[in-house]
């Protein structure tokens, strides 16, 4: 997200992903105000609009309010679409008081709000085994009905498009009969969903005192809950792909406002922000083991498997990311005779903590390589590829600065400059774990290898190497800076014209989740894909060379075995921030009665963060000698020796699979513009044309 919330003078970004922390409900709110393009030097941060809010405070006299908003599908009309009426249940309610505990001094104003919504579930259509198939029965399956009018025909030797039920696995089987509905014949239809019980409460109090006449303090504190829980009943664990929601948003801020001279007001903020965002899966979800796998499990009651065009269970498993913000800011405001003179700044620290266990217990993907029939594959429990990861630990640092000052000069009766300049240094994320690394081509070209895991690739290095940029992910920067300026004209002095103009520079803060994926990289967060596990669902390690790697051991020791075919992310470590140029020119003039005015707006943003694969594999055309026979070059058993560091060196090259590039190299442009004509009130009437 560009855009910078500020809620009573404060940060009320979330910085795990730079998107608003819930806003307070409307009866608590005072005021907002939105700046977009090119805003005063004030502003930083994020590029895009700043949206400033403030809430309510108490008074002299006693005031409040109660509200009841309710929502029921009895009182729809059905959908013209839909076969039955909605069955939505929703009732939003709360109320407010705000009065003097000292008048004149001191203020007390708060405000509840809760939302209860719940809903029957849309109707989901999933696949699953039959009775039929069950007992080995797969003629209906396999029928053009139920293949998009092509027939299949099962492949493996099995005569008359049966298999033997005591070829199946008894995990996959345990997992059909126990944990998913039957399907109805032929094709295994079912239908099915997952009801929606979410429940939101929200909090605010504030006080304010009136210390001196020329010094008020405040206090706010706001806390939104948000829970909906995973629904499974133990029987259809097709309904665990949507994950519950367990999330608490805190934020705290203290203010103090001085009038230092009657010509000079200083205020500063200090801010106490917090949030809990967890993702839940229902404990009596049951997990690999449960179903006789012999794999290490890094978390109880998950289960991740894909039956592709069939089914799935399992999304994501319980993972908690919490962040922390503590931002500090003070503004002073100065009048000098016809410049308005203001400069100030602001610090801020956030941390981010978090784990998730994605690949702990493996991802299971079934097809139809085996048997032609996917479900077919299932039931015999050979997964096509199976997946296992170490469990990710996030933990994370931020600091940001930004230093302005900035001048609003009325040059003369008919003209106002604002001009100013903001500082914005860099400062990447640090990691607390020192969970992150770096890959350079050179590096690995030239065979350099690291001092502190000895065992690792040529190319890469760690936190302790030579050369690497302290505990993140790439260099900063000091060189942020970032001019603004501003035009309001009146060129005739008559109040019927106005031309506006403005141009100015703002950066991007990254937000903390993108460095969550460096946790991920060997030999911290090591994955694994086993293709076609030899051992099937039920011992996906067998006959793997140094049989199963988990789980790892903590900390990592500085010999720790690196996977082959690791995927890793990686950072250019001149990594600059994203920064857009904005500009803008308006011009109204008043034509008797008419008003008429054109709004253009153009941006370009600079250093634009994307990703690219560094390490694709090379398509090479055409048929290639292996061994005594001749084949097609590029098939997708040779992936790994068509990669580009395997081109380069086929023994090294092996250790490396997908490398995710950050490229700070994309550029966007914008141009608009609005002409619009108004017919002011004239007779009763009023005309507007866009």
């Amino acid at each position: 997200s560009y855009t910078s919330y500020i809620l009573d003078g404060g940060t009320h970004n979330d910085p795990l992903t730079n998107v608003s922390l819930p806003l307070p409900f409307p009866d608590v709110m005072q005021e907002f105000k939105v700046e977009s393009s090119a805003r005063p030097a004030r502003y930083g941060i994020h590029p895009g609009a700043a949206v400033n809010a403030v809430t309510k405070s108490g008074g002299n006299e006693l005031h409040g309010s109660l509200f009841n908003f309710f929502r029921n599908g009895a009182l729809n009309a059905r959908n013209f679409f839909a076969d039955r009426q909605d069955t939505l249940r929703r009732n939003q309610f709360g109320g407010t008081a705000g009065g003097p505990v000292i008048k004149n001094r001191l203020f007390l104003f708060g405000g509840y709000q809760g939302t209860v919504n719940h809903s029957d579930p849309a109707v989901t259509q999933s696949f699953v085994p039959t009775a039929a198939m069950l007992a080995g029965d797969f003629t209906g399956a396999a029928s053009a009905a139920c293949n998009g009018g092509r027939a299949i025909t099962l492949k493996g030797g099995f005569v008359n498009n049966k298999i033997s039920p005591a070829l199946f696995n008894s995990g996959t089987i345990k997992m059909a009969t126990q944990f998913l509905p039957l399907g109805t014949e032929p094709c295994g239809l079912v239908q099915y969903g997952t009801p929606v019980k979410s429940n939101e409460n929200q909090v605010l109090v504030r006080g304010d005192f009136q210390h001196t006449p020329r010094n008020s303090i405040f206090a706010r504190m706001f806390v939104a809950d948000y829970q909906n829980p995973s629904y499974y009943d133990g029987k259809n664990s097709l309904t665990t792909v949507t994950n519950g929601l367990d999330d608490r948003t805190t934020s705290i801020i203290a203010g103090d406002t001085f009038l230092i001279r009657p010509n000079i007001i200083n205020s500063f903020r200090a801010v106490l922000a917090r949030g809990r965002v967890v993702r839940q899966q229902n404990d009596k979800l049951y997990s690999p083991r449960d179903l006789g796998v012999n794999i290490s499990e890094g978390i109880p009651h998950f289960t991740n498997l894909t039956v592709t065009n069939f089914f799935n269970v399992g999304n994501s498993p319980s993972a908690p990311f919490v962040s922390n913000q503590l931002q500090g800011s003070d503004d002073v405001d100065i009048v000098l005779g016809t410049h308005q003179i203001s400069f100030g700044g602001t610090f801020m620290y956030s941390r981010l903590f978090g784990n998730s266990g994605l690949r702990a217990n493996g991802q299971y993907t079934f097809n139809a390589t085996n048997t032609g029939h996917a479900l077919g594959d299932f039931l015999m429990g050979q997964p096509n590829t199976f997946v296992q990861g170490a469990i990710q630990i996030i933990s994370g640092n931020l600091p940001y600065l930004g230093l302005y000052a900035q001048d609003n000069w009325r040059v003369t009766r008919h003209m106002n400059v604002t001009y100013g300049l903001r500082w914005e240094p860099y400062f990447p994320e640090t990691h607390n774990r020192d969970q992150i690394s770096h890959f350079s081509t050179a590096d690995y070209i030239a065979g350099r290898r690291s001092q502190v895991f000895t065992n690792a690739p040529a190319g890469l290095s760690f936190v302790g190497d030579k050369g690497f940029p302290g505990r993140g992910p790439s260099e900063g920067s000091m060189k942020n800076f970032a001019p603004r300026i501003g035009l309001v004209w009146d060129p005739r002095g008559n109040g019927r014209e106005t031309i506006r103009a403005a141009y100015g520079i703002l950066y991007d803060q990254p937000l903390m989740y993108l460095n969550q994926q460096f946790p991920n990289n060997p030999p911290w967060g090591t994955v694994v894909t086993l293709n076609n596990p030899a051992g099937g669902f039920l011992d996906p390690w067998k006959g793997v060379a140094g049989g199963n790697p988990f789980p790892l051991p903590d900390p990592r020791p500085a010999n720790i075995t690196f996977p082959s075919n690791g995927t890793y992310i990686n950072f250019p470590l001149d990594a600059p921030l994203a920064y857009v140029q904005q500009w803008n020119l308006s011009i109204q003039k008043q034509v008797g009665s008419w008003l008429v005015s054109g709004n253009y707006i153009g941006n370009k943003t600079t250093h634009l963060w994307s990703g690219y694969e560094s390490n694709p594999a090379l398509y090479i055309p055409g048929n290639c000698l292996t061994g005594s026979t001749t084949a097609a070059c590029s098939t997708s058993s040779n992936i790994g020796s068509r990669r580009i560091l395997s081109l380069l060196n086929p023994s090294a090259g092996a250790s490396f699979g997908s490398i995710l590039e950050l490229d700070p190299g994309a550029n966007a442009t914008y141009n608009g513009m609005l002409l619009s004509t108004q017919r002011r009130f004239a007779g009763g009437v009023s005309v507007l044309a866009n």
